[in-house]
């Protein structure tokens, strides 16, 4: 009886069915690699449709840039589609991009987008009909020959600034190549003897006080090929040469005969380079306020304004900075500031005093 018990008893046993418990555990594993794999797919369309909306955005706006995003249009109404077509971007984006912040100004509309975690500024430009008689000022970037790269970075600028190239350096030729690619005016940022020479040496082929005539000439038509095509010429350095009548005498002669102009970067207060252009009935300028003195953004953009407030009050200004980080930075801000709606940014051909 025993033993017929114990048969029956594992007879019960096999008829009874799977575990609960183990077929839950039996199928986690495949649930829960399904549960990654959704997810997986959430996140991989939510980055492709965050791509596709970047696409879009610089489709509109080009490359976005952190040091913000600048876009030349026909007119205002041009402006307003680019807006628009922005806004309809946004409204799709599922939170992924957002515009806001946006100011209609002369000329020019800003605006704060946001792509992901990343914010750009973005300043939507077009030409307005310059004022009859609308201040002008002109902004001369000195030193670029060095540094290709900012020196396109500049050229890149909203506003259309003039590069002075010095003569001789790595890139000199090829800055000049781009400039004239552009169709933007140049300078010739010629290296002339400063009071602290030897000290502080101008450069190759400079121009130095008690020069002979011969050697003026050579050393500018060597300078003039470096940077070929500028329309113009200031000088680097330059405190004693300035201040050197024969010099400036045959500097502005050869000048003349080569229909250039001449602005005075104004590095001693005894220079004499414009009673000599005068003289000699070569155009001149003279530089009014050196922004950049100090590498710090803030005063850059102060120098800038009082360049700003020049112009207002007299109709006309020249500013130097150079072909620096900080100048370029502090620029990009001011370029979207609204102390540029009271300016025409200009060549300093169309401020000159001609004789």
């Amino acid at each position: 009886m025993a033993k017929s018990a114990k048969r029956g008893s594992k007879r019960v046993r096999k008829r009874r069915g799977k575990s609960p418990l183990g077929a839950f555990l039996r199928w986690l594993p495949v649930a829960a690699l399904a549960l990654l794999v959704a997810f997986v797919a959430i996140f991989l369309l939510r980055d492709y449709h965050a791509l596709t909306i970047k696409n879009e955005v610089e489709a509109i706006t080009g490359p976005l840039k952190d040091a913000g995003v600048y876009i030349r249009v026909a007119d205002e109404v041009s402006g307003e589609e680019a807006i628009a077509k922005l806004s309809a971007i946004e409204r799709r984006s599922l939170g992924s991009f957002s515009l806001g912040d946006e100011r209609r100004l002369p000329g020019k509309i800003t605006a704060h987008m946001r792509y992901l975690d990343e914010a750009y500024p973005l300043t939507i430009l077009w030409r307005e009909e310059a004022k009859e008689h609308a201040p002008l000022l002109a902004i001369i970037i000195d030193d670029a020959g060095m540094d290709l790269d900012i020196a396109k970075k500049f050229l890149d600028l909203p506003v259309p600034v003039i590069l002075a190239v010095i003569p001789h350096l790595k890139y000199s030729s090829e800055i000049a190549a781009v400039a004239r690619g552009r169709g933007r005016p140049f300078l010739l940022h010629m290296p002339m003897e400063p009071i602290s020479y030897p000290e502080n040496d101008p450069g190759e082929g400079a121009l130095f006080a008690g020069m002979a005539e011969y050697e003026v000439i050579n050393n500018l038509n060597r300078a003039l090929n470096s940077a070929l095509g500028a329309s113009g010429v200031n000088n680097h350095m330059g405190s004693k040469a300035t201040a050197d009548p024969l010099l400036m005498k045959r500097v502005m002669d050869a000048l003349k005969s080569r229909g250039l102009y001449f602005i005075d970067s104004r590095t001693t207060p005894k220079s004499v380079a414009a009673e000599e252009a005068r003289a000699a009935g070569v155009a001149y300028g003279t530089r009014d306020v050196f922004i950049d003195n100090e590498d710090d953004e803030g005063k850059i953009i102060a120098n800038l304004n009082k360049g700003v407030e020049l112009a207002v009050e007299r109709g006309h200004a020249v500013v130097i900075g150079h072909a620096r980080k900080g100048t370029l930075a502090a620029m990009e801000r001011w370029a979207r500031s609204d102390a540029i709606s009271r300016v025409r940014v200009a060549s300093p051909e169309d401020i000159l005093t001609i004789p």
